[in-house]
């Protein structure tokens, strides 16, 4: 019969006559430089999308500033723009100020004219009316 001790030596001897241990310790090696190759992949990919979303960040800041740039210059010309209307507002008013005066002024005269030339009644005399004041 055959013996535990034979048995065991037995395939100690072949492991290490056929590089059974040197095999093993191969496959480790080749599993951890697999394992460290797809760990540096991996640091490539994630170096790479980094670079992408700094690029589109500068981007992005790049445009949020230049809307910022022309929101200004719109806020400015909206101000010049208000200043303008405003004034225009008050040349109108005064326009129909003066326009609303030359009516009554009118109608004050037209209510005086008289047009017969020798007419006694006639106030003020021909001649001698000077315009004032209406309110």
């Amino acid at each position: 019969m055959i013996d535990w001790n034979t048995i065991v030596i037995t395939l100690l001897g072949l492991l290490t006559g056929a590089g059974g241990v040197t095999s093993l310790f191969f496959f480790r090696q080749n599993k951890n430089s697999h394992t460290a190759d797809a760990t540096d992949k991996w640091i490539d990919i994630f170096k790479k999308q980094n670079d992408l979303l700094g690029d589109s960040l500068d981007l992005k800041t790049k445009q949020v500033l230049d809307y910022e740039r022309k929101l200004e210059e719109n806020r400015k010309e909206i101000s010049g723009l208000k200043y303008e209307q405003l004034n225009i507002i008050r040349r109108q008013k005064g326009t129909e100020r003066e326009i609303e005066s030359l009516k009554k002024r009118s109608e004050h005269a037209e209510h005086y004219y008289c047009s017969v030339v020798g007419c006694m009644l006639r106030k003020p005399t021909l001649g001698t009316y000077k315009p004032k004041e209406i309110e």
